[in-house]
């Protein structure tokens, strides 16, 4: 946390100015938090099977999980 105190103070003063502005975050900043949602996603996946873990199976990994629950779901 201390390598990125001042980024971390940064990117909450962003977000709270904004939200009080009540304006919408923009469309490239949300593009931005799905990428890096899905790299981190991986990486800890990839960190927990001690192997490396591609976006592109990540994203099938996910596909496959919803299908199942949406099996599930259907047979319920």
């Amino acid at each position: 946390m201390d390598r990125y105190e001042k980024t971390y103070k940064d990117e909450m003063k962003y977000f709270v100015d904004m939200v009080l502005r009540w304006e919408p975050e923009p469309k490239e900043e949300m593009e931005r938090h799905v990428i890096l949602e899905r790299v981190a996603t991986a990486a800890e996946i990839s960190w927990k099977e001690n192997r490396p873990i591609t976006l592109e199976e990540l994203d099938k990994r996910r596909a496959n999980e919803a299908e199942e629950t949406h099996k599930r779901k259907r047979t319920e």
